[in-house]
């Protein structure tokens, strides 16, 4: 997931001055055991090759040097941040298993387990 939250990063600083030309999407669940990831790319009909070139340059840079260890600090940041927001408006949505197979009752107790 912080893999591609840091490529999702460097697409936007490529092209920061106009908008993104492909967007990236990650599916995962260890539940059903599966990860999945898509790249859409958007183009005008006329560009559309030449939008899929800029890409997957981009795609192969990125498999052949990697990302920085500041993009993956920035992804991990930005996640992490996503997750205590999503803590602090909604800690009904954390419900669960909270210590080994002890399920809490109410939200007041995920909130304290919080």
């Amino acid at each position: 997931r912080l893999v591609v939250e840091a490529v999702r990063l460097r697409f936007s600083s490529r092209w920061r001055s106009g908008v993104i030309p492909c967007s990236l999407h990650s599916y995962d669940s260890a539940r059903e055991a599966v990860n999945i990831t898509t790249l859409t790319i958007m183009a005008e009909p006329s560009r559309w090759q030449d939008r899929c070139e800029e890409v997957l340059e981009e795609v192969l840079t990125i498999i052949g040097h990697g990302v920085a260890e500041d993009e993956l600090d920035l992804a991990k940041r930005m996640c992490l941040d996503r997750v205590a927001e999503a803590a602090a408006s909604q800690p009904w949505s954390f419900m669960g298993t909270l210590y080994g197979y002890d399920a809490a009752g109410t939200s007041r107790e995920i909130v304290e387990a919080l």
